[in-house]
C-alpha cells in the first residue's frame, strides 16, 4: 500500500515533486542541472519496487508522474497506462537495470528492461540498462510500442538490440545510446533521435556492429516508418577502439557500419550528425544475411550534411536505395516527420522542428570517455 507516513514504505505520496524546491537530498541536487521539471504523484526510494507505484495510479486519462530517487532497481518496468511520466535524478543516478535476453529463450520483445505501451509517456533523467552481454545475442534495454512516446536526457545501455521503438511516433532528446548490433531498431515506428550520443562498443565474440536496423515492409509513406539521426555524435567507445587495435595485431578486424535493413522498406536518415572517423567501414552501409537482392533497391538511406572524419560519402554502397540526388531534408525533421509540433510542446521537453533553429547552433553533445557497462560485463 502507498503510505507517506511509514517508514517502511517505497512508495510515498507526492503532492507536487516538480520543482527543485519540493525534492530533498540528491534530488534537488540533480533538479539543479535537470533543467526541465515534472510533477510527481509518487516518489520511489532506493530498494522498491516501481510496478508498486504504477500499481497506485488513477484510471486515465489524468497525467501520472513517478519520481524514481538515485539507486539501483533491478526489475522488469511495463507501463501499459497512457499518460505516465517516469523521471529520476539523472543519467548514472537512478538506474533500472535487468538482463534478459533472447538465448535463455524470451522472445526479443519481451527480453526489454523497460517496456513503454501507454501512449503520450514520457521519461527523462535515468538510465535503462541490460547488461545480458553479447554472448546472449538480443537483449533489450528498452522497447516502446506506443504513440506519442519521448525521452528527455536518458542512457540506454547494452549490446544487440538496445534501443527498440517498435511503432508510433516517437523522439529521443539528448540521450544516449549504447550497444553493438542493431541497436537502434524500429519496426513500423517513426522515430527522430535529436542531440542524441550514439556509442559503438566491442562486438565481440562476433566482428561486426550495425548501428541501426529498421524494419518498414511497406513503401507507403503515410503509414511506414523510419529512424531519423538529427544532430547527434556518432562515436566509438574506447573499448571498441581498444578491440580494434587488438584485432588489426592479430590480422583480424572489426568493421562497424551505421545500418542494414531488417524489411524490404527499411529507411534511415542521418542529417547534420557528426561521425567521428577511425572505426567506420568507408561503405556505410551493410548488407542483411539472406535478404532479397531487390531489397537494397527499395530500401531509403540518406545522409545530409553531416560532418566529422567518418561522414565521406564517397566510398558509400552503390545501391539504388541509397539516396544520393534529390533527398528532402524537411521531410525528416521533427515537425514533418513525426506531427511533432503537435504533441510535443505538452512534455515541456525542448526540441527543433526544423533541420536547424536559427537561434540554435548545431552542436553534439560529447561522448562519454568510459564504457558506463564495463564493470557490469560478465
Amino acid at each position: 500500500m502507498m503510505s507517506s507516513s511509514s517508514p517502511s514504505s517505497n512508495v510515498v505520496a507526492a503532492a507536487a515533486v516538480g520543482s527543485s524546491s519540493s525534492q530533498g537530498g540528491g534530488a534537488a541536487a540533480a533538479a539543479a542541472a535537470n533543467d526541465v521539471t515534472f510533477k510527481a504523484d509518487v516518489v520511489v526510494s532506493p530498494n522498491p519496487s516501481i510496478a508498486e507505484a504504477l500499481a497506485t495510479a488513477p484510471p486515465p486519462p489524468a497525467p501520472f508522474g513517478i519520481h524514481v530517487m538515485a539507486g539501483t532497481y533491478e526489475e522488469y518496468v511495463t507501463i501499459s497506462r497512457s499518460n505516465v511520466t517516469l523521471f529520476g535524478d539523472g543519467i548514472g543516478n537512478t538506474i533500472i537495470t535487468g538482463k534478459r535476453n533472447r538465448a535463455d529463450g524470451p522472445t526479443t520483445s519481451d527480453t526489454a528492461t523497460l517496456i513503454v505501451e501507454g501512449v503520450e509517456f514520457i521519461g527523462a533523467y535515468m538510465t535503462v540498462r541490460n547488461t545480458a552481454g553479447m554472448q546472449k545475442e538480443q537483449a533489450v534495454a528498452m522497447r516502446a510500442s506506443a504513440n506519442h512516446v519521448a525521452f528527455y536526457k536518458c542512457s540506454f545501455e547494452g549490446y544487440q538490440d538496445t534501443l527498440y521503438p517498435e511503432k508510433g511516433n516517437q523522439f529521443y532528446k539528448e540521450c544516449q545510446i549504447y550497444g553493438t548490433i542493431d541497436f537502434i531498431f524500429s519496426q513500423s515506428g517513426r522515430v527522430v533521435l535529436q542531440d542524441c550520443g550514439i556509442h559503438v562498443r566491442d562486438p565481440r565474440p562476433k566482428t561486426t556492429n550495425t548501428i541501426t536496423a529498421d524494419g518498414r515492409d511497406v513503401p507507403d509513406d503515410i503509414s511506414g516508418g523510419g529512424i531519423c539521426i538529427h544532430r547527434c555524435q556518432i562515436s566509438a567507445t574506447p573499448e571498441l577502439l581498444r578491440a580494434m587495435a587488438e584485432e588489426e595485431a592479430a590480422h583480424g578486424s572489426i568493421e562497424s557500419y551505421l545500418g542494414r535493413p531488417w524489411k524490404k522498406y527499411a529507411r534511415t536518415v542521418i542529417m547534420r550528425t557528426n561521425i567521428e572517423g577511425g572505426f567506420l567501414n568507408p561503405a556505410g552501409w551493410t548488407k542483411w544475411p539472406g535478404a532479397p537482392d531487390d531489397t537494397y533497391n527499395t530500401v531509403y538511406y540518406a545522409e545530409y550534411q553531416n560532418s566529422g572524419d567518418g561522414a565521406a560519402t564517397d566510398g558509400r554502397v552503390p545501391w539504388k536505395g541509397y539516396i544520393r540526388d534529390g533527398f528532402d531534408p524537411s521531410k525528416f525533421t521533427v515537425a514533418a516527420f513525426i506531427d511533432g509540433n503537435s504533441w510535443l510542446p505538452k512534455t515541456g521537453i525542448p526540441f527543433t522542428p526544423g533541420l536547424q533553429d536559427d537561434d540554435e547552433p548545431a552542436a553534439a553533445p560529447h561522448p562519454s570517455d568510459s564504457d558506463p557497462l564495463s564493470i557490469h560485463d560478465p
